[in-house]
């Protein structure tokens, strides 16, 4: 299913869903299983997209450099019309980031790299942060 174009917060729901956030975890876990794709939010009717990181809690850059921190384990795709925040409040606690989507576009997660269209989300561990410090450093 691809999500509509429009103007979109990406990061992590638990942020900007914070009245909404115990419905969209009734959405995407199920049975101690977190759910990846798709969903609807019932109290707000509107299509958002959630995928789980591949190395849970952190920060998080896509392949320009922008930065999204994460406390849920997840990072998602929802209209800024449905957040609790404006778009003012969510560039100030730079949590995530505003997005416009000028066509329709697909979401998907391909395990270590979550996508929103073009924007790609690397969630896996880089060579230079499986090194060891060097002694002293800690």
């Amino acid at each position: 299913m691809a999500m509509v174009s429009g103007l979109y917060y990406v990061g992590d729901l638990c942020y900007v869903l914070k009245n909404q956030w115990e419905e969209v975890c009734g959405i995407t876990i199920v049975k101690q299983q977190c759910l990846e794709g798709q969903f609807v939010l019932p109290s707000k009717g509107v299509v958002f997209a959630m995928y789980g990181t591949a190395y849970g809690d952190g920060e998080y850059k896509d392949t320009t450099g922008r930065s999204y921190c994460v406390d849920s384990g997840s990072i998602g795709c929802i209209p800024l019309s449905a957040c609790d925040m404006t778009e003012e409040q969510i560039r100030e606690e730079g949590l995530g980031q505003v997005l416009a989507f000028g066509e329709r576009f697909n979401t998907y997660s391909d395990g270590s790299t979550i996508h929103f269209g073009t924007v790609s989300i690397d969630t896996g561990y880089t060579e230079e942060e499986d090194e060891d410090p060097s002694p002293g450093e800690y």
